[in-house]
């Protein structure tokens, strides 16, 4: 079975789920990498699994994907101190960055499309 580019899930992912969740890569100019991936979702139609319905984001993707090794592709921008506006966990709102180490060595477009089809089909079972 031949690999699928990245570029090409982010489009059938959207197409698929165009009104209630949505991938948004941003490349880096010339290796034409994503150097990272907003995802946005609606929080009411996006609603996790009983047995992954307390676990963070960042704690799913670690344990799921990277559990003891370096992470390739980890959440960024989620703070968890809801006392200051600013710095609230816009994941429980509909909203969390992935940030990809596009320099790793260990760099696969695969474990990327993997990540995602793990967050898109298992953490919200869509």
């Amino acid at each position: 079975m031949k690999n699928q580019r990245l570029a090409d899930y982010i489009k059938e992912v959207n197409k698929a789920h165009e009104y209630y969740f949505a991938l948004t890569p941003y490349y880096a100019p010339v290796i034409d990498r994503p150097s990272a991936i907003d995802v946005r979702f609606d929080p009411k139609r996006c609603v996790r699994p009983k047995h992954l319905s307390s676990m963070l984001i960042e704690d799913y993707i670690s344990c799921r994907f990277f559990e003891r090794k370096q992470p390739l592709v980890r959440v960024a921008s989620v703070n968890h101190d809801p006392s200051r506006r600013e710095n609230r966990n816009f994941a429980t709102e509909g909203a969390f960055k992935l940030e990809i180490m596009i320099c790793s060595p260990d760099y696969s477009e695969q474990v990327v499309i993997d990540v995602l089809k793990g967050i898109i089909e298992e953490y919200f079972a869509l």
